[in-house]
């Protein structure tokens, strides 16, 4: 659990359009005749987008969060619905890339809110079960990964809202973490060393077999 020092913080007041540059999509509508049930319409000031669901990958129905696999554009991407989200200010090869995001403007099954593409990564999901289980050396890469994600965080004064070990994706035949859904962002007004929010929420208690059996600090 964050510590005291988190509660003089407070929620990023950055506007999605100005997070991140959408990647290079060209948001040309398609005929009204290729529109099917599993079809999401929406749209930005600059343009208009389609996706097609293919699978619900989370559902949170007390904030209306739903978390899709979709395909836009003929690239297979990931799509988040509810409240408006926040991204870090500038592209890392430890966040996914946003690809485009709007208002929801038509869909068979989905109420009004803000749609977020981004990329779709490579990876499993953390556990604190799958961390105790694995071998300590994995664990040092990983959290050292995990360190490295959160380091850029906090040259961009920020903190992630709600560290746990889902909002976790790691590769361990590539050695990538990514760090994901910034639906809550936070701005690190006291410069908390990771050890003390991020990587406490994500890591809690599990020995990572350091030799010292310290917390390691952002700032070392």
């Amino acid at each position: 659990m964050p510590d005291a020092t988190v509660k003089q913080s407070s929620p990023v007041q950055e506007s999605i359009a100005t997070a991140v540059t959408p990647g290079d999509v060209s948001g040309k509508p398609r005929k009204i005749s290729d529109i099917t049930c599993r079809s999401v319409v929406f749209k930005n000031e600059t343009d208009t987008y389609i996706f097609d669901i293919v699978e619900t990958v989370k559902e949170n129905h007390q904030n209306v969060k739903k978390v899709f696999r979709a395909t836009l554009e003929g690239q297979e991407v990931i799509a988040n619905t509810g409240r408006r989200k926040h991204l870090p200010s500038s592209p890392s090869p430890y966040f996914p890339q946003m690809i485009a995001y709007g208002d929801l403007i038509l869909s068979h099954s989905l109420e009004r809110g803000c749609i977020l593409v981004i990329t779709q990564e490579k990876g499993i999901q953390l556990g604190y079960k799958m961390i105790e289980q694995t071998p300590k050396a994995e664990k040092r890469r990983i959290r050292n990964a995990l360190i490295e994600a959160v380091k850029v965080l906090r040259e961009r004064d920020s903190m992630h809202g709600d560290p746990q070990p889902s909002n976790v994706l790691w590769d361990s035949g590539t050695g990538k973490l990514k760090l994901l859904d910034f639906e809550i962002m936070w701005e690190n007004y006291n410069e908390d060393p990771a050890d003390k929010v991020e990587v406490l929420g994500i890591w809690g208690n599990i020995d990572d077999g350091d030799s010292d059996g310290k917390a390691m600090d952002v700032g070392e």
